[in-house]
């Protein structure tokens, strides 16, 4: 049972409802209800109030010295709802989207915290809200083959941005950037457009106009100018690309161990070898995982014996040079290593 309010205390308070326009440049309208203090499901629209007041249920008070009352006190907090009180029987108040914006961000809290209702649309994710985003489309020039891809590889590149839960194209963009409202309508469904995000944005995409991108540039993007990327789709051979890594447990393609090869491959050896194989044609690099022992080397000399016509750099602490030597003695004596010591760096070419 709802808990009755004390004598002499309010029976009745005042509900701020934000209605949001059919389309963009038109007025908002913050509509005015009251709401009983012991029950919330007991509501009364300010039309009601006015115009039917003998449908208005007995409480305890005047509904329209207190609906006038409360306009008064939120008119002092949030002036455009004093345009309301101009009006004989005041039902609502019209906002421009300036005002409509000021009203969820700054009005909304503190009435609330004043003991008044508010509601405000379903789509509103409060004061912080989300920030824009950018959505990369990425692509390899028309001339790159498959073969020739990498993460060295420049790649053309589309953008949208993501706001709010809609996803505009860079021209949907600039139009309701044109606007300068803070609030505007996009795919039927209303966002918010902060001033100071919006030239962020803006200058977010210009970066991205001055050079292009590399593919490993693009997958690696956390955010440009400031702003956050949301996710990079792929198109055409990167796409495969990328389906194919992603799913490489269910697709990795088996190569046959180098006839070169002096030894045996344990399974998860030969699986080494199969899985780096597959990425190397897409010009990937791999990382083997297994523990201290467990033969990390012998599969990556497999791959060099399997890709002889590449030659291979490896970089290693000098204490392993003679290890790695060793290793490629015996089981793959067809390579011919060279060991360069350096004090900075050094380095051991299999060709």
């Amino acid at each position: 049972m709802a808990a009755l309010a004390p004598p002499g205390a309010a029976t009745w308070r005042s509900l701020f409802k934000l209605n949001e326009p059919q389309r963009n440049g038109r007025a908002w309208l913050v509509t005015f209800h009251l709401v009983a203090a012991d029950d919330p499901n007991v509501a009364v629209p300010a039309s009601t109030v006015w115009r039917q007041p003998h449908l208005v249920p007995k409480r305890g008070e005047n509904p329209q010295h207190r609906l006038l009352a409360d306009l008064g006190k939120a008119g002092s907090l949030f002036p455009p709802l004093d345009k309301a009180l101009r009006t004989r029987n005041p039902e609502w108040a019209a906002l421009n989207p300036e005002e409509a914006h000021r009203f969820m961000r700054e009005a909304a809290p503190l009435l609330s915290e004043c003991g008044f209702h508010v509601e405000l649309p379903s789509w509103w994710k409060g004061a912080a809200g989300a920030p824009p985003s950018i959505m990369l489309k990425v692509e390899a020039a028309p001339h790159v083959k498959a073969g020739f891809l990498g993460l060295a590889t420049l790649v053309q590149f589309d953008w949208k941005v993501a706001i709010g839960g809609v996803t505009l194209s860079k021209e949907e963009f600039e139009q309701l950037a044109s606007l300068r409202q803070p609030l505007v309508q996009a795919h039927g469904q209303w966002v918010e457009l902060q001033p100071e995000l919006i030239e962020s944005t803006m200058k977010a995409l210009q970066q991205m106009q001055i050079r292009p991108l590399t593919l490993g540039e693009a997958l690696s993007l956390e955010q440009i100018g400031g702003m956050p990327i949301s996710g990079v789709e792929a198109a055409g051979w990167i796409r495969d690309m990328l389906d194919a890594v992603l799913h490489t447990a269910d697709r990795i393609e088996e190569v046959p161990i180098p006839r070169l090869f002096r030894g045996e491959l344990r399974p998860y050896q030969k699986r080494g070898l199969d899985w780096q194989a597959d990425l190397s044609k897409w010009g990937l690099g791999a990382c083997l995982a297994d523990d201290m022992g467990l033969g990390k080397t012998i599969q990556f000399i497999a791959l060099a014996l399997h890709e002889k016509e590449k030659p291979w750099l490896v970089v290693c602490p000098t204490s392993v040079i003679g290890n790695w030597e060793r290793e490629i003695r015996r089981f793959a004596p067809s390579l011919s290593p060279t060991a360069i010591e350096n004090p900075a760096v050094t380095r051991s070419k299999c060709r």
